[in-house]
């Protein structure tokens, strides 16, 4: 799951999340809104959405419209 939530994140499918620096590794850190959208980007595509629609549809959603 990490890798898809890497792509979905260079693909803009979703925000980019904080990054917390400690020492010489780097942490993602998802707001409560990110994982909402990302749950429900996964639910759609288990349900047979395609990535683009999914994540249309999660934004749509979570009230944040894409542009």
């Amino acid at each position: 799951m990490e890798k898809e939530i890497r792509n979905w994140e260079a693909r803009e499918f979703i925000s980019a999340p904080m990054r917390i620096v400690c020492g010489q590794r780097a942490y993602r850190h998802f707001t409560k809104r990110q994982v909402e959208q990302i749950v429900a980007i996964k639910n759609l595509l288990d349900e047979g959405f395609t990535l683009s629609h999914a994540s249309r549809l999660a934004r749509k959603s979570s009230g944040k419209e894409a542009s």
